[in-house]
């Protein structure tokens, strides 16, 4: 009974810190880019760097631009 007790207690403890190792993080270096003089009819583009240093994937499900 002891021992079901105490391993309860590790698994109530220890569970919190190891379901956060298992989550997705996003790394997004630059966040702000500025694209200089903006002319009405051009085609500007930029590519953002991504990445999911977490230990899940990492679902984008939407973005808007600001």
């Amino acid at each position: 009974m002891r021992t079901a007790l105490v391993l309860l207690l590790l698994t109530v403890l220890v569970w919190p810190t190891l379901a956060q190792d298992l989550q997705p993080k996003i790394v997004i270096p630059q966040i702000r880019h500025d694209l200089g003089d903006i002319f009405e009819l051009e085609k500007y583009e930029y590519a953002f760097v991504v990445r999911n240093t977490g230990r899940a994937d990492l679902l984008i499900e939407e973005v808007k631009p600001g």
